[in-house]
């Protein structure tokens, strides 16, 4: 299991079975995804490839999906591992 760490040396976390949980806000990275608490609540990770734009208001925002979502750091981090395999599957 790859570890997760902070991108801030003024976060603090504990380790919660292989996963670590934020305790005040700021970025994480897991096997080269950042991950942030958003205001809605949910933690949100991007790959390092992450691309959006924006196509206009008929298309509105696109993006190459590479993305996930998760309500802890721990489902956000399983939401990148199974995007991680499911494309290394592909």
């Amino acid at each position: 299991m790859s570890e997760i760490t902070s991108n801030s040396e003024a976060q603090s976390w504990s380790e919660i079975s292989g996963h670590a949980e934020q305790t005040v806000t700021g970025s994480w990275t897991y096997r080269g995804w950042t991950i942030s608490l958003e205001p809605d609540g949910q933690w949100h990770a991007f790959s390092a490839n992450y691309d959006a734009s924006y196509e206009g208001p008929e298309d509105g925002w696109v993006d190459n999906g590479e993305k996930v979502s998760g309500s802890t750091i721990k489902d956000a981090c399983d939401e990148i591992d199974a995007f991680i395999e499911s494309t290394e599957a592909s």
